[in-house]
């Protein structure tokens, strides 16, 4: 009984650890891989190239968020945001490579991911991310700025006559809100395009020669910089509690493989046993999310969304993902590798080695009844007795009591014991060895 509640248990602590240890071997690896500095400035190109189209939007609705409610920059910065939202994703990406180098993307970020690093870890007082967008103010108010609002126009499908009521309803300022189509009226296009180009400049006039984190968040709010760096740093001290707490993702699985050996294992063959089935299995589970990396890096996926900003950004965390998984294809493969070869050595092990000699059955042994006392022959035991079960208990008989034995006849002394034999009576009268016979007092031999 208990050996098979011990074996119950040394399951389900299996269990736990054939899916723990994945966990904690992706958790170490990507861990120390994403607190590194070099981890961010050795991306791929085609990073950049999905990050790229996400720059423009990003800096629009950072100046949306500090311009004041109600405003007209607000009120301008929206439409032409919403403008952004409803052209094509690949159309946007093809506008921002003719408005933001991607060098400049990649300089940028490298920089702003070492300043991150450096402050998470510890080595730098303030979160001091800063973008330079200098030459893309210049960029968004120049000519390129307006070809860019014109190829967006050309995008969009042409109006219907109710969408090119509401867009010259919006053009006389009674409406607030248009459609996003492309008006079939020449007056109204030459005018809606004045109009997006004026808020395009809107947004170049608002940006600054720095873009600096910490000051763009107090904007439009009560917030003020001693309480950003604040919040900043609560958010490090959770990173560094979590970062002193990764250790722990490598002995819990020890401490677990202690418990399953105290609870199951019985000898030098159920340790071989269970500890080759413990890496083996956990060694084919480190493999399972390799083969959905090795998937991605060959078929190039996308992100599948509605949204035209969603689906580049999607599109940017995969580019991320499949970058930084070719750097850590290789010591998760190793773990994987050498954790599935310990398993099934210690498997082969198990199979080979001799396990513990089983215990022998127990025997029932009876005791065989005395020749000289009468039992019963209906209560002796059968003689063909099974040594497998144990029998049913059975009255032990009365035993039947024996004639008393008579007391032995004493032997008279041979001629070796007489010359020891000396007899004293009470009346002075001695008997010597050399009588052979005497009489007593009546006469009798």
């Amino acid at each position: 009984m208990l050996r098979c509640l011990g074996q119950m248990l040394g399951f389900m602590l299996l269990v736990t650890l054939v899916i723990w240890i994945p966990c904690a071997v992706y958790t170490l690896v990507s861990w120390d891989y994403m607190s590194k500095e070099d981890t961010y400035t050795q991306l791929d190109r085609e990073f950049y190239e999905k990050l790229r189209p996400l720059v423009i939007p990003s800096f629009l609705g950072v100046q949306i968020h500090g311009a004041e409610d109600d405003s007209d920059t607000e009120k301008n910065l929206t439409v032409l945001r919403d403008a952004i939202d409803h052209t094509d994703a690949d159309v946007w990406a093809n506008i921002s490579a003719d408005l933001v180098s991607i060098d400049r993307v990649q300089e940028q970020f490298e920089s702003n991911a070492v300043v991150a690093v450096e402050y998470f870890n510890d080595d730098r007082e303030f979160f001091d991310v800063r973008f330079d967008s200098a030459i893309l103010r210049e960029t968004l108010g120049g000519q390129q700025g307006r070809d860019a609002i014109v190829r967006m126009m050309d995008s969009w499908e042409n109006c219907s006559p109710s969408q090119e009521t509401e867009i010259s309803q919006y053009l006389a300022g009674d409406t607030e809100t248009f459609p996003f189509c492309q008006p079939r009226n020449p007056d109204n296009q030459a005018e809606m395009q004045q109009r997006l180009q004026g808020y395009m400049n809107v947004l170049a006039d608002s940006l600054p020669d720095q873009f600096i984190l910490r000051n763009e968040i107090t904007k439009g709010g009560d917030t003020t910089l001693t309480e950003v760096d604040q919040t900043f740093e609560r958010f490090r001290k959770g990173v560094l509690f979590f970062d002193r707490l990764t250790p722990l993702a490598g002995l819990i699985p020890i401490m677990l493989f202690s418990l399953l050996v105290m609870v199951a294992v019985r000898s030098a063959k159920d340790l071989f046993l269970w500890g080759g089935l413990t890496f083996a299995v956990s060694g084919l589970f480190v493999f399972i999310p390799l083969f959905a990396w090795l998937s991605n890096l060959v078929s190039s996926p996308q992100a599948i969304a509605t949204d035209p900003m969603e689906q580049l950004a999607g599109d940017a965390i995969i580019a991320f993902q499949r970058s930084i998984a070719q750097d850590m294809l290789g010591p998760l493969g190793v773990f994987g590798i050498g954790m599935l070869i310990i398993g099934v050595m210690g498997i082969v092990i198990a199979a080979v080695i001799r396990g513990p000699d089983e215990p022998p059955e127990q025997q029932m042994f009876y005791l065989t009844p005395n020749p000289n006392m009468a039992y019963p022959q209906a209560m002796m035991p059968p003689q063909t007795q099974s040594f497998g079960s144990t029998p049913s208990p059975r009255p032990t008989p009365p035993p039947v009591p024996r004639p008393p034995t008579p007391p032995p006849v004493p032997k008279p002394p041979t001629d070796s014991q007489e010359s020891n034999i000396v007899v004293d009576f009470a009346d002075d009268k001695t008997i010597t060895p050399s009588d052979s016979t005497f009489k007593d007092d009546e006469g009798q031999s």
